[in-house]
């Protein structure tokens, strides 16, 4: 498989000059790995709920566990979150699953050429009406790291699986790209976008809207 390219030309000309550099940044690293491996890699999530801390607990685990290479070619890959309702726990799907959070999620990273993964054949995508509410807050807990960070995501317009894979996207790519991501997440919901400043460390863009706006901003806590 050739290696993957940065697409800077798909980046709106519109765009704030520092939205810009923080997505360069991570096109970059999305390069990088696309260079160093060759495979590539998809998250598949289950999720009965969208119960919040297990997500940061379980997705943090799915991280830990992985070697380097593995890291690289999930990195790599830029459809790498897929999300199927249904419960992780049940018979058929829980053998599938490589982490479970008590019966709420479950996780497996599959490799993204499989033609028909078994998850996908037992499940159906996650659809929801709702999301998240605005001004609403908690505490995430990743690891037992001493980082204190807060992720701040306008939720307005979105529903559970827009929102989680916002979410899952932000949270990974900075515990792969980062080696010091770890500790607590005070996580806020907001009805607006965030304020991306000097201190981000990753941030999502809304590139629906011209010209894109800040979806969601992590930083390190003050």
């Amino acid at each position: 498989m050739p290696a993957v390219t940065t697409p800077t030309a798909t980046l709106p000309s519109d765009i704030d000059p520092l939205h810009q550099a923080l997505m360069q940044r991570r096109l970059d690293a999305v390069a990088r790995a696309g260079e160093a491996v060759c495979a590539r890699r998809t998250l598949f999530v289950v999720v009965r709920e969208p119960d919040l801390p297990g997500l940061a607990r379980g997705l943090a685990r799915v991280i830990a566990g992985l070697p380097h290479p593995e890291r690289q070619a999930w990195l790599a890959n830029f459809t790498k979150v897929r999300l199927f309702a249904g419960h992780p726990t049940r018979t058929a799907v829980a053998p599938l699953l490589s982490h479970t959070e008590a019966d709420a999620l479950g996780f497996a990273l599959i490799d993204a050429e499989a033609r028909h993964p078994r998850i996908a054949d037992l499940l159906v995508p996650l659809k929801t009406r709702s999301g998240p509410a605005p001004d609403t807050e908690l505490d995430l807990i990743w690891d037992e790291g001493d980082g204190r960070w807060e992720l701040e995501i306008d939720v307005s317009g979105l529903d559970w699986p827009r929102y989680l894979v916002h979410a899952l996207h932000l949270l990974a790519e900075a515990a792969i790209v980062d080696p010091g991501f770890g500790g607590r997440i005070r996580l806020k919901h907001r009805g607006a976008a965030p304020v991306c400043a000097e201190d981000a460390v990753q941030l999502r863009l809304d590139l629906d809207e011209s010209p894109p706006r800040c979806r969601a901003v992590l930083r390190p806590e003050t």
